[in-house]
């Protein structure tokens, strides 16, 4: 029932100020390594994860494993249904990758319907079961036109010297043989050598 110091107003006042100018910081950082879409992680935020990850495998010599997929026949939806149905879809997929990899792995979305998922202290063949599982996902996923939703994926294990252009460019090269084989499957880069 007493009242407040003058003093202990204002300086009240200055914490609130500083406060909501910090989380105001914090909100505009988030937003700005978001995908406005699909609400994952945008290309830019993708590449300085995927460089800090390389840096701890650099360094703890823990693996590290990234995966490309390419949703098969995207633009095939957007022609027939729209860009609304489109990006509709492409926050479902993101959803179902979420629902589906591990809580510390990273999916991004890498451009129009490819994403990046980062799979830290996974190997190759731990990735590539991991990606198998996520396209088994994506097949029970009702997707506009009323069935599954098909993708194709390139796995790979990053290896010393490699940085992140190397790895992303391993996945990419495996995602190009997944698709010239027929799509819908995941194809992974060669074993690292030991």
């Amino acid at each position: 029932s007493d009242a407040f110091p003058a003093g202990a107003v204002e300086f009240a006042g200055a914490l609130v100020d500083q406060a909501g100018t910090a989380l105001a910081l914090v909100r505009a950082r988030a937003e700005a390594g978001t995908d406005p879409v699909t609400g994952s992680m945008n290309h830019r935020a993708m590449r300085r994860r995927l460089d800090e990850e390389i840096d701890r495998a650099r360094r703890t010599g823990a693996p590290l494993s990234c995966l490309i997929l390419d949703l098969d026949d995207f633009k095939l939806v957007n022609d027939r249904y729209g860009h609304q149905a489109g990006d509709e879809e492409l926050r479902a997929v993101v959803r179902a990758l979420l629902g589906e990899f591990r809580a510390f792995d990273r999916v991004a979305l890498y451009g129009g319907d490819e994403f990046v998922v980062i799979l830290p202290n996974a190997d190759l063949p731990a990735a590539a079961t991991a990606a198998t599982r996520a396209l088994e996902r994506l097949r029970e996923l009702r997707g506009v036109s009323g069935s599954g939703v098909s993708a194709s994926f390139g796995v790979a294990q990053w290896e010393h010297p490699m940085g992140t252009d190397g790895l992303l460019e391993a996945c990419d090269a495996a995602l190009l043989r997944a698709k010239r084989q027929g799509k819908g499957r995941v194809t992974r880069a060669p074993e690292p050598s030991l």
